[in-house]
């Protein structure tokens, strides 16, 4: 997957935005389940038996470039799972820019 982020790296609070992949074979349960769009860090960022996530990296050269990143995901191989993609700005200030995007998401799957 690629993303970017979109907020301007001086602004307030720019680098305590965190992009996150999310997969899990229980509908995220006890990790904001899919139906709560808003929910503290502690259970954003979640792993449990059933979820597991993978942080984007948000090193300054990554501002306003797309960036190429993987993620295993041989835990969930042969099994029905979910995928999605969160956002947390961490914080009140510095909200009015974009935050990120995702784009060109591949799975690529094996026998």
């Amino acid at each position: 997957w690629s993303y970017m982020h979109g907020q301007d790296p001086a602004g307030n609070g720019a680098f305590l935005d965190v992009g996150m992949l999310q997969a899990s074979t229980d509908d995220f349960a006890g990790c904001c389940n899919a139906d709560n769009t808003s929910c503290p860090w502690s259970t954003v960022n979640c792993n449990t038996a059933n979820t597991k996530t993978y942080l984007a990296p948000k090193e300054a050269a990554s501002w306003k470039k797309w960036v190429k990143t993987t993620a295993d995901l041989k835990d969930f191989a042969g099994k029905k799972f979910k995928l999605r993609y969160r956002f947390s700005s961490q914080g009140s200030s510095a909200n009015n820019f974009p935050g990120w995007f995702v784009d060109d998401l591949t799975v690529i799957g094996g026998k």
